[in-house]
């Protein structure tokens, strides 16, 4: 079979490269196998924890990284994240917690996942699990396009911990320049801010997700479109079959969609949303339709919880002690912000073989291949 090193005969064609090492770095590391400068599969045939020393930096596009192959019970990022700055990417599966361990990356950097650069483009984060980060569990950067969140568990970004600014603890961020992000089918809990913000000048939409226990006593922390800052463009935005729920400590009556000074030319589509109340926004600035429209909303909101409990995380078949808790906390309205990790939890470490492990497959195959793949 080929090394991870061989490139596709055929370059429109994907390589299927193993991760067989759950060192930070170096030959079957999943760095590796995202640091290929061409079309790759990253399939795993082992199972851990991969405590990283830096982020792992997505530069060459055309990725797929299928934690949905790996034994059980999974995979466990630690100790940083990912940063993808190329375009066709797909990252699914995966449990990522950056925490507050001493070894890993600066605690400024130490992010989930963040999509920054006019490079990133038609970027999927399907079925993650992110946790614990130092500043923001997801967020973009720059003029990225066309960049999805979907059935992610979001949460517990930690609040009194080891940011050098102080007291953090940051959702999800989507920043300046932005196109067309969604967060679809997502669980965002304990995070106390940005349960999404977005900046001036930012297009995107919010379907079916279930927001819990923001923090604050002012009505900042749930979904805020930021002020003018320095002649920012509009906000567009969809936000459509959410549901917000108070946890025990932040305002109970929040809005599902708070802003200040929203910049000139804001529109934003509200409907089928359950909040404490809906938004403090004018009649001018709101929609009576779409004005994204990327996603065909699929189920109204009293559906909402329990398709998110059902579907999102990194393996909804086999769940991981962390997301039990954090769902079990959502249901009864227990779960409160967190500071500190305390330690990690173990992962145990199994490895079996994968027949496709070094294939050439062309994109449409690719699906089926990993489809395939026993869980």
């Amino acid at each position: 079979s080929a090394s991870y090193d061989d490139a596709p005969s055929d370059p429109a064609n994907y390589r299927v490269v193993a991760v067989t090492s759950l060192a930070d770095s170096g030959p079957g590391s999943l760095r590796a196998c995202a640091d290929r400068p061409f079309k790759r599969v990253c399939v795993f045939e082992t199972s851990g924890r991969i405590a990283l020393r830096t982020p792992i930096v997505v530069e060459h596009p055309d990725l797929v990284v299928a934690g949905a192959t790996a034994p059980s019970p999974g995979i466990l990022v630690t100790n940083s994240g990912l940063k993808i700055r190329a375009g066709n990417v797909l990252v699914e599966h995966l449990a990522i917690r950056p925490g507050d361990e001493a070894e890993g990356a600066e605690p400024s950097e130490r992010d989930g996942v963040v999509v920054e650069g006019g490079l990133a483009s038609s970027v999927r984060l399907r079925n993650l699990s992110v946790s614990w980060a130092v500043d923001e569990n997801v967020s973009t950067s720059g003029p990225v396009r066309d960049v999805s969140v979907e059935r992610c568990i979001i949460s517990e970004a930690l609040y009194d911990s080891i940011h050098p600014d102080g007291p953090h603890s940051m959702g999800a961020l989507v920043g300046e320049g932005a196109r067309r992000v969604s967060f679809v089918g997502n669980l965002f809990a304990a995070n106390y801010d940005r349960n999404v913000r977005w900046k001036f000048d930012t297009s995107g939409e919010m379907v079916g997700n279930l927001i819990y226990g923001w923090g604050g006593k002012t009505p900042w922390n749930t979904t805020n479109l930021s002020d003018l800052e320095g002649g920012g463009g509009a906000v567009t935005l969809d936000v459509v079959s959410n549901v917000y729920v108070p946890g025990p400590e932040g305002l109970r009556s929040a809005f599902a969609v708070f802003a200040e000074e929203p910049p000139s030319g804001t529109r934003v589509f509200l409907a089928d949303n359950r909040a404490p109340r809906e938004t403090n926004l004018p009649e001018s600035l709101l929609a009576s339709s779409p004005v994204v429209g990327v996603t065909a909303v699929p189920y109204g909101s009293e559906e909402t919880p329990e398709k998110v409990f059902a579907e999102a995380g990194s393996r909804p078949w086999e769940r991981n002690p962390v997301d039990k808790a954090v769902i079990s906390g959502v249901r009864s309205e227990t779960l409160r912000i967190r500071d500190g990790v305390g330690s990690f939890p173990e992962v145990a470490e199994h490895s079996r073989p994968l027949p496709l492990s070094g294939m050439e497959l062309a994109p449409e195959e690719v699906p089926a291949a990993l489809a395939a793949v026993p869980r």
